[in-house]
């Protein structure tokens, strides 16, 4: 209905990255962090996709630019750990997302659904955060 609501773009994009057709998610991702003005929400979407794409200096700069905003404005550590997530970098994902559960980042309600983060799910640190925050079986 509004082709500049960018949470729209946002969500169509991460749908396109479940199917698997990373050049449409890509697209769409890249719509909502141009309607956004890259708001930090926006842009790792973008990041994630990037780095599950395998173009990892892509996903690289989204990082960078995410860290650079935090130096102006708070970026959630959830989203720093998303990033780390899709680039395969785990310990670096558990690190960040240890510092979203110290912030109480908003993010980690979705911890225990979240695609983005499958492949933290057999790491020992992720289930013992899931447990800290009551959320595992």
């Amino acid at each position: 209905m509004d082709p500049n609501f960018a949470l729209a773009h946002l969500v169509l994009g991460q749908t396109y990255e479940q199917k698997g057709d990373d050049k449409q998610a890509i697209a769409e991702l890249q719509k909502a962090a141009a309607i956004s003005s890259n708001t930090p929400l926006m842009i790792v979407g973008l990041g994630h996709a990037y780095a599950v794409a395998k173009k990892t200096p892509e996903a690289r700069a989204v990082l960078n630019q995410l860290l650079e905003q935090s130096k102006r404005q708070y970026v959630s550590p959830f989203y720093i750990a998303l990033i780390y997530a899709g680039l395969g970098e785990n310990e670096k994902a558990m690190d960040w997302l240890e510092k979203a559960y110290g912030d109480r980042s908003n993010g980690l309600v979705f911890l225990k659904v979240d695609p983005e983060l499958d492949s933290l799910r057999s790491n020992s640190r992720f289930k013992e955060l899931l447990a800290k925050m009551r959320l595992s079986d």
